[in-house]
């Protein structure tokens, strides 16, 4: 069985290509302690911890730290690609 880690050396044995998500997420700020059900589970965040709930295009919500989201995303100006994002989601429109 392989293992990947963070520091490991594994994965330069595979030819990796550049991806950026497609679709926009909703995201607000929030503090623990709070319970978030995920696509993969329940993740317990506790008190003091402070970030971003943000949900996917299924709808599912997953918490991200403050550092990962800035390093990560940026604020979406346009507006109208909710109502196409919300009826994937909940089959609105």
């Amino acid at each position: 069985m392989r293992r990947f880690t963070r520091d490991g050396n594994d994965h330069y044995s595979l030819s990796f290509s550049s991806f950026k998500k497609k679709v926009p997420i909703r995201a607000a700020g929030i503090e623990g302690p709070f319970e978030v059900v995920t696509a993969e589970g329940l993740i317990v965040i506790p008190e003091g911890w402070r970030g971003w709930l943000a949900f996917d295009m299924h709808g599912y919500p997953y918490p991200i730290g403050i550092g990962e989201f800035e390093l990560a995303y940026e604020l979406e100006e346009d507006k109208e690609v909710w109502p196409a994002v919300e009826e994937a989601i909940h089959g609105e429109g």
